[in-house]
């Protein structure tokens, strides 16, 4: 039982031998890939994050917490495609990157959900975009300035255990090229927003117009029915008509005398 046991082991082990030999000798044969060349570039479209409230149970005050803006969301990396022979498999992308802000700018690699950025085939550039605040197990990017490293992989992908550590995935099967030289970005801040709240309007009303202030109240002036050269004329007609009345009744009464 015990000699069985141990015929089954090694047999277990050399299978498993043979296949990392295997696997190592195919790699070996695969060409390496050239090193990435690549520009950096920050694109659309915007962001927006609503400025939030709550009640602090201790203190009883509304707290805000702050919302923000910012003009940019992703980092496009622009790589440009290299020839390579499919007969080894596909060309995929790697990328990491570096936080100049923080105190021990180590380098992170970028961990996808899925096998890595493959090469396009029908433009002469592969786009990668990663989220500035963060993806994919990176950190948020903004307001720092970011260093960017890329490289190429040949081969291929397949679901299955990574060792070590022994976890399930993707894992890539091939051969990669150097990493790249450093592009650096420096990403804007967030912008913050007002932190007053909206007002809510009530309805419109009409307000009652206001006359204008024309100062203390006088009586109207009234203006004269006759001019003073109208009154002089008028009065000398007057005259005229009584004179002309008394001369012609001192003749009346003269002509009755006779």
């Amino acid at each position: 039982m015990l000699a069985a046991t141990f015929i089954m082991a090694l047999l277990i082990s050399t299978l498993a031998f043979a296949a990392h030999f295997g696997m190592v000798q195919a790699e070996s044969i695969i060409p390496k890939p050239s090193v990435p060349e690549f520009t950096l570039e920050l694109v659309g479209p915007p962001f927006f994050v609503n400025t939030t409230y709550s009640l602090d149970p201790n203190t009883g005050q509304i707290v805000a917490k702050i919302g923000y803006t910012h003009e940019y969301s992703y980092v496009m990396l622009v790589i440009k495609n290299q020839p390579f022979n499919p007969s080894y498999g596909s060309l995929y992308y790697n990328v990491q990157i570096r936080n100049q802000n923080t105190p021990y700018k180590n380098w992170t690699v970028v961990r996808y959900d899925g096998p890595n950025p493959i090469q396009t085939t029908d433009s002469e550039y592969t786009n990668i975009s990663l989220r500035i605040d963060g993806q994919w197990g990176l950190p948020s990017i903004v307001g720092t300035q970011t260093d960017i490293q890329v490289q190429a992989m040949l081969g291929n992908f397949y679901y299955g255990h990574s060792n070590p550590p022994i976890t399930s995935g993707f894992v890539f099967s091939g051969v990669t090229s150097d990493w790249s030289g450093t592009q650096t970005v420096s990403i804007p801040a967030n912008i913050p927003l007002s932190s007053t709240p909206t007002q809510s309007t009530s309805p419109a009303t009409t307000p009652t117009p206001t006359p204008p202030n024309m100062g203390p109240t006088s009586p109207p002036t009234r203006e004269p029915l006759l001019t003073s050269e109208q009154l002089e004329i008028m009065v000398g007609v007057i005259i005229i008509v009584v004179i002309l009345g008394a001369g012609l009744g001192l003749l009346i009464y003269l002509i009755k005398r006779k």
